[in-house]
């Protein structure tokens, strides 16, 4: 009797043993888990810090674009008052030679 408890005990003691080896291991699973979870926030943030850049960015290239487009207009405008002052004068130059 006092053999078979020594080696439930054993037993027990054994599965005890390998119940600890195997809550290490998980313990050891769940702080590498913790780090890469660590590392992500990390990346995470940089990623988001570059988008900030690049809308920044974005944001200076439509102001940009936008005052080219009221330069454009003003140019094209400027180019059609001088065509019909050409034309004017072409007409004006055409009645000189006449007259001569």
């Amino acid at each position: 009797m006092e053999k078979e408890v020594l080696d439930i005990l054993k037993s027990m003691q054994q599965d005890m043993q390998a119940m600890k080896h195997e809550m290490k291991t998980m313990q050891q699973g769940m702080e590498t888990m913790h780090q890469d979870i660590n590392a992500l926030k990390v990346e995470q943030q940089r990623a988001n810090e570059k988008l900030d850049r690049i809308e920044n960015k974005i944001d200076i290239t439509y102001d940009q674009v936008a005052r080219s487009a009221e330069d454009v207009i003003s140019i094209k405008s400027d180019l059609n008052f001088v065509e019909e002052v050409t034309a004017r004068n072409c007409n004006d130059i055409e009645k000189l030679r006449g007259i001569k």
